[in-house]
């Protein structure tokens, strides 16, 4: 979960058949975005050797405390899964 800063110029181009999805075009600058949850799988990410198409969910232009908010949102009200369905993927 990102949030871009507001006057940065971040692309959305829609899928054909679903306009609420699609691809988001970013420019290849450093310190245009925050990350609100999901900083260690980005790292990983930037570790991986090839390219990945990955599913995010983005904002712009949210406030420092609107980030905050979805932040302990997240990580207070989440629950586990049961451990069986992370073995029925592999």
């Amino acid at each position: 979960m990102i949030n871009f800063n507001k006057n940065e110029k971040v692309i959305f181009r829609p899928d054909k058949d679903k306009q609420n999805e699609g691809e988001l075009i970013i420019p290849r600058k450093s310190k245009i975005a925050q990350v609100i949850d999901g900083q260690h799988r980005l790292l990983g990410m930037g570790k991986a050797k090839k390219k990945i198409h990955l599913i995010v969910v983005a904002f712009q232009g949210l406030s420092h405390h609107d980030q905050a908010k979805i932040f302990l949102t997240i990580n207070s009200k989440q629950k586990g899964i049961n451990t069986s369905l992370v073995y029925d993927l592999l």
